[in-house]
This record gives structure tokens, C-alpha cells and sequence, in this order.
């Protein structure tokens, strides 16, 4: 039987006193490469033993046989299987069943039901089977507890668990950190649509399925990671079998899978690719979850992404340590590591149940009529006043469509760390940062310290408010989490450099009023 490791324990602990504070919904989240099998493996354990019931649901074929092989290989625990194509057997305790097959079957009874991938858990598949299990204790299992659409996951779950961080994950050796490359131009996503959250993908397939941006793919892993294992994350079906023949034209051993990819195929395929026969994997989204080759070097984001759960799912394939591989080498095609940081830094701050909160809009309001909204026109490169017409031309700069002559650097994690505070607005900022970063925030944005002062109060529930020593508390507790994060060295740097800008100023002001009294 295997042994958990401390925080795989903790979690379970958590879960536990979750549930008795009254809470029969709750969220697991646990990291890519957590071990989240290993820990609901073991709970299941504990269930049986206790004579519960518990059904396990994922929504696809090889996680239900992935799951079932888990229970009995590390446990010693048998279980049915409801997927189509395998004879039932409801005498067990345990029921791992596939979700699209389980919504038109009759339903196990369950004391306990386990969600993978739960934030996949408002679809009406899900929804439905849900509806047959009001008394039972749900847990939804994720390393991303938010939706793309920004939906709220609050009218399912009422708690999430985090036991363990993914920084801490890196720092103790249980996944390895990154090495971001990025091209100096990005892709122009100009005009390309929003649908469910995330890029249209007809549209972003037009932008990347460009002979240059191909040849420029498949020259940078030349370049940067020869004979090294990598996964092509692309944007389409087409665009994937493109990239496939574009790596074997180049002398690479490439494969592509896709979800109409025969199973014994798709199987071979995939061992070859852990053994080293084949050295580039070519998909599209099919091995964003349940895809555990630790033997993974290289991640290529031959796509952009609005959600920063598929962008965490796709880099997460390449975390898992192995012989020889210190770092997962990620190749950004796409601009995603600007868009969202690093995937170290995903989850450090707090996670929410209620969705994405949208902009009060105050920002937008026309200056002149001081009523119509501010409307972004992308052709004009105008905003225009939807109520009297008044417009102005925005300082938004403009990216171009890079080529196989761009040139790509290794991104500096402090240049994208405030690159993406100056662009992070405020009502984002106080739910999404860790508490390493509020002081970075009220720097790089120029607010006065009582702005972290009371972000930071959000982030602990054991400080009395009322304590006279409120401030000195709170500053001893960021200062910490700034050096455990390394971003103490970066906020003096930045203080540095804002004190010194404003004493230029400041002389400038000097003198100018200087040469108004006396000429």
C-alpha cells in the first residue's frame, strides 16, 4: 500500500474538517503532479473501511481504466467499471465511472462522490448526475478551480482545500520549475473573437497556421531543444497534423494523436514517446489532463490562450520530475506567459468560488459628455464615446505576426512579474495576488502603503483588527512572504528606482519654480 506523503495526509485532514463544519461540497486542489489519484485512492480506502459508498467520476475512457488500475495497484482495493463496452459490476463499493456513460445509465447508490476535473462540473452531463445525489458528500478534484468562461463554481461548491502550493512542490523536488523562451514579436491576436472565454478557434488558426510560424517552430526546438522530448500544444486538428509533417520534412520523430486517434495506435504512440523512440508529440488539447510522462522536457505553446487554467493544464505536462531534467523548458509561441506569469506563481494567492469580477467600468466613461461609455475601436485604434461620438487614440501598441527570422530570448521572470502588475487592474489585484506581491503592486502602480495595508488584512482571519500593533504585524508577515517568494530584492529595487525618479522630478519642479521668481 502506498505511503502518503505529509501534505497528501494534510489534505485529507483538511477535507475531513471541512466536512464536519457542516460543508458536503467541497473542492480538492492539488497541484499538477500533487498526486491527487494517490490521495482520493487512499481516501476511497478509508471510505470502504468505514462501509461507505463511493463513486468516482472522470470524463474520459483511459482515466476511468487509469483510476481503476490506481485503486487496485497501490491499494489493493477492486472496483466496478461503468463505461461503455465493460460489463458492469455493482456489487463492489466502489464505482469508477466514465460521466458521459454514466448520465444514461441507472445511477450506483454513493455516501461519497469524487469529481475529476471538477471545474468541469457545471456542464449538464455533470449536473444531472449530481441531481441524483443530494444527501451524498461531494469533492470536486482540480489544480485549476476556475472556468474559462469565468463562471462561478459557488452554486456547486462551498469550500476548496489547498494544502500544498506548486512553488512549494518545486522547492522541496517533487516537480521542476521552468524556463520560459519567448519571441521578441508575438502573434497579433487583433481581431480575433471571444468565445466561452477563450479565443475563437477557426480565428487563431488563421494567425498561427502560417508557413513562417510553422518553419519558426520547428527551427526553435532545432535551436533550443534537439533531441530533447516535446509536446506541441496546437490549435486545431489540421493545424497539429500540419506541425507533424512540418518536424518529419526536418529529421525530427514526430507523432500526432487526436481524439479520432485509434486506441491500440493512440497507446503505442504515447509508450514510444516515454521511451524515446519518438522525440515530438503533436496534439491539440487531448493531453491538457490525466497525460503523466514525467520524461517530458519541453512544452511548445504553439497557440495563445485566454484561460489561464488550460494555459496551467498545458505547461503542467512538462512539471513532473526525471533523470537528468532539472527545468521543463517551455517554448511560448503564444504570448501566454506575458498574459497570465509563470505557472509557479498561478496559485499563491487565494482561490474564489464566486468567478471573475468585472470592472466597475468607471474607467471608461467619457471625459466630455461625462455619460456615454468608452468603446475600443481596433481598426481606428480609436475609443469613441458611444453617447456623443467624442474619441481619442489609445497609446495601445500594436504586435505583429513574428516570422522564422524572429528572434527569441529567455523571458526575465522580474520583467514579466511587473510587466503584468502595471497591466493587472485594481479590483483584480486584491483577490488574485499572493501576498508577495501586494507591496510590488502598490509600487508599480504608485499607491500609498495604506493601499497593501488593507489588501493585505484580506489575507488573515487570526489577526485581531483592533491590535495597536496592527501594522507592524502585518509588515513583519509581508516581509516574510516576500523573501520566501524572492520578491523582497525586486520591491526595493522598484522603491529605489521610484524614489530616484521622483527626486528628478521633484529638482525639475525646483527649478522651474526657481526660474518663475527669479527669471
Amino acid at each position: 500500500m502506498t505511503k502518503l506523503r505529509d501534505y497528501q495526509t494534510n489534505c485529507i485532514k483538511l477535507l475531513n474538517e471541512s466536512i464536519r463544519s457542516g460543508n458536503k461540497r467541497i473542492i480538492a486542489c492539488v497541484p499538477t503532479g500533487g498526486g491527487k489519484s494517490t490521495i482520493f485512492s487512499s481516501y476511497t480506502k478509508l471510505c470502504v473501511k468505514h462501509r461507505k459508498k463511493v463513486l468516482f467520476m472522470v470524463h474520459s475512457k483511459e482515466l476511468v481504466q487509469q483510476f481503476a488500475q490506481r485503486l487496485s495497484s497501490q491499494f489493493n482495493l477492486g472496483s466496478g467499471v461503468i463505461m461503455s463496452g465493460v460489463k458492469p459490476n455493482r456489487q463492489k463499493p466502489v464505482q469508477v465511472a466514465s460521466v458521459q456513460t454514466l448520465v444514461r445509465r441507472n445511477k450506483p447508490e454513493a455516501d461519497l462522490v469524487i469529481i475529476d476535473e471538477c471545474h468541469r462540473a457545471k456542464a449538464k452531463t455533470y449536473q444531472k448526475i449530481l441531481e441524483y445525489y443530494p444527501d451524498a458528500i461531494i469533492v470536486g478534484l482540480t489544480a485549476t478551480p476556475f472556468r474559462s468562461d469565468g463562471k462561478p463554481l459557488g452554486d456547486i461548491f462551498q469550500d476548496i482545500v489547498h494544502p500544498i502550493k506548486i512553488r512549494e512542490l518545486i522547492n522541496r523536488g517533487f516537480l521542476v520549475g521552468t524556463k520560459v523562451i519567448a519571441p521578441a514579436e508575438s502573434v497579433d491576436m487583433e481581431g480575433v473573437k471571444t468565445v466561452a472565454g477563450d479565443f475563437h478557434k477557426g480565428q487563431m488558426m488563421d494567425k498561427f497556421n502560417d508557413g513562417a510560424i510553422t518553419r519558426g517552430v520547428v527551427s526553435n526546438y532545432l535551436d533550443r531543444a534537439k533531441g530533447k522530448r516535446a509536446i506541441v500544444f496546437n490549435c486545431s486538428v489540421q493545424h497539429s497534423k500540419e506541425m507533424h509533417e512540418r518536424f518529419l520534412a526536418n529529421g525530427v520523430k514526430s507523432a500526432h494523436i487526436d481524439g479520432e486517434t485509434d486506441k491500440k495506435d493512440r497507446a503505442k504512440i504515447v509508450e514510444d514517446f516515454a521511451s524515446g523512440k519518438i522525440q515530438v508529440l503533436n496534439s491539440i488539447d487531448i493531453f491538457t489532463e490525466g497525460f503523466d510522462i514525467p520524461a517530458t522536457e519541453v512544452v511548445i505553446l504553439n497557440r495563445a490562450t485566454k484561460s489561464e487554467g488550460l494555459y496551467v493544464q498545458m505547461v503542467g505536462r512538462g512539471l513532473r520530475p526525471s533523470d537528468g531534467k532539472d527545468e521543463c523548458l517551455v517554448l511560448d509561441h503564444g504570448g501566454n506567459t506575458l498574459r497570465f506569469g509563470y505557472v509557479e506563481d498561478y496559485d499563491q494567492g487565494k482561490f474564489s468560488l464566486e468567478g471573475k469580477k468585472e470592472s466597475s467600468g468607471k474607467a471608461m466613461k467619457c471625459k466630455s459628455c461625462s455619460v456615454g461609455i468608452m468603446k475600443f475601436k481596433p481598426k481606428e485604434k480609436k475609443m469613441v464615446c458611444q453617447n456623443c461620438g467624442n474619441e481619442y487614440a489609445t497609446n495601445k501598441k500594436r504586435t505583429r505576426k513574428f516570422s522564422d527570422e524572429c528572434e527569441f530570448a529567455v523571458l526575465d521572470r522580474d520583467v514579466v512579474l511587473v510587466q503584468r502588475l502595471v497591466n493587472m487592474p485594481n479590483y483584480k489585484a486584491k483577490d488574485k495576488l499572493p501576498l508577495s506581491q501586494l507591496r510590488l503592486y502598490q509600487v508599480v502602480r504608485g499607491y500609498k502603503p495604506g493601499w497593501w495595508f488593507h489588501a493585505a488584512l484580506e489575507h488573515f482571519d487570526d489577526i485581531d483588527k483592533d491590535t495597536p500593533d496592527i501594522w507592524k504585524i502585518l509588515n513583519y508577515r509581508l516581509k516574510l512572504a516576500e523573501v520566501e517568494a524572492d520578491t523582497y530584492h525586486l520591491y526595493n529595487d522598484l522603491k529605489n528606482q521610484t524614489n530616484e525618479k521622483n527626486k528628478v522630478q521633484g529638482q525639475k519642479r525646483e527649478n522651474i519654480h526657481k526660474k518663475q521668481l527669479f527669471g
